[in-house]
């Protein structure tokens, strides 16, 4: 009897060493360090709710790099090629438009034939926690009617904070 009680006490006391000893060392070598910064306020520009005038259009948006990728397979005077979506600030910081550009054109008719009308052009402000409506046309003023053709681009947008002085 003296001994099970010997043998309890020791495996007792090896259980509460091991647990002790793993306790330690996940507290030494788990612990995290480091400096952090908080942003009170920031600004990040989100594309949403997209609408389409036309079924045969493709328009694909890339919230990481603020641009808008279009494909018309079908391009003519005929179908309304236009589409809106929402340019919306999530952040609270105001933002402004430095710059947009059309990108990667790719088309089988000449690219003078097309006209791409923005609604958010440079210099536009978009307030924090606001939004504005963007609203795209495209237009073919070419009258080939051998080819069925199509068009595709990416429209890049860059935006900056709005550094406010004391006059404004």
């Amino acid at each position: 009897m003296k001994d099970k009680i010997y043998y309890s006490i020791m495996i007792i006391v090896f259980i509460l060493l091991v647990v002790a000893s793993t306790i330690t060392f996940l507290v030494i070598n788990n612990s995290e360090t480091g400096t952090s910064k908080f942003i009170k306020k920031y600004y990040d520009i989100m594309f949403v709710n997209t609408t389409l005038n036309n079924n045969d259009m493709i328009v694909k948006v890339d919230n990481d790099k603020d641009s808008i990728h279009i494909e018309i397979p079908n391009l003519n005077e005929i179908n309304n090629n236009t589409f809106s979506l929402d340019v919306k600030n999530i952040g609270n910081e105001d933002v402004i438009v430095n710059n947009y550009s059309l990108s990667n054109i790719d088309t089988n008719i000449n690219s003078n034939d097309i006209e791409v009308l923005v609604s958010l052009n440079k210099d536009e402000i978009i307030r924090g926690s606001s939004d504005k409506k963007l609203n795209v046309t495209i237009n073919y003023k070419g009258n080939d009617k051998n080819i069925t053709p199509y068009y595709n681009f990416n429209i890049n947008y860059l935006f900056d904070e709005v550094i406010y002085t004391e006059n404004n």
